[in-house]
């Protein structure tokens, strides 16, 4: 075999080898769109022996896949070993309690620490460094600004958008009614015949019944949520 048909023959082989991963790499994920974790971990576990052949990009995303599906299956040493891969990788990664569940995001936060720990202080300085929650008061300031936001800042997304979505339909109600109120009420005022009066006084009075609702619904998400964020760990 001549140089001539070598060289073409090396190149073929490296380029069908590199792309080897991606067709597993899609595996991995359909795999996890479907929540079969297990086969998410064998497919990672077939492909962990040899991951140098993958882009960075794409071999944050297995690490990422895997750690996840780890986390489902309560294997969470495991997880954290991933995920201290993954910021090895990508330092800056964070994970977004909106759309993470709170039991990943609890194990992240452990690998962030661990990472941390063990990284080497600079100029022989000692580092102390510590996973701390998000505190409860700084939870309780923005529940009181706003109704789910506190348990958003905790971790508890799907809590947390329930009673935004509920604050806000509160606050709708409560603005629709006081333009109400206020329209009937100058109706009435402005009414001079008997029949006319008593006509917009009854309507007003209906207005005014629905604001004290809406209030009382406004009053009761704001509790609801003060309480909520007092009474959790």
């Amino acid at each position: 075999m001549t140089a001539r048909a070598i060289i073409p023959l090396a190149l073929c082989l490296a380029a069908t080898l590199a792309a080897q991963p991606r067709p597993a790499l899609d595996e991995l994920v359909q795999a996890y769109e479907r929540a079969d974790y297990r086969r998410v971990t064998a497919v990672a576990e077939s492909l962990a022996a040899d991951t140098t052949a993958m882009p960075a990009d794409d071999r944050a995303y297995f690490l990422t896949y895997w750690a996840f599906s780890l986390v489902a299956l309560s294997r969470e040493d495991e997880a954290v070993a991933r995920f201290r891969q993954l910021l090895e990788l990508r330092p800056a990664t964070d994970l977004n309690p909106e759309f993470v569940s709170p039991k990943i995001i609890g194990v992240f936060r452990k690998a962030q620490a661990e990472q941390r720990q063990t990284a080497a202080p600079p100029d022989g300085i000692t580092l102390r460094t510590e996973d701390r929650a998000p505190s409860k008061p700084g939870a309780l300031l923005r529940t009181l600004a706003w109704p789910g936001w506190g348990q958003s800042y905790r971790g508890q997304s799907r809590k947390g958008r329930t009673l935004r979505i509920a604050a806000l339909a509160a606050a709708a109600a409560l603005g629709t009614t006081e333009v109400g109120c206020y329209l009937t009420h100058q109706q009435y005022l402005d009414a001079r015949d008997p029949d006319r009066i008593a006509d917009t006084y009854t309507t007003y009075n209906r207005w005014y019944r629905c604001r004290a609702l809406a209030v009382n619904l406004a009053v009761s998400v704001w509790v609801v949520g003060v309480i909520d964020v007092m009474m959790g760990d």
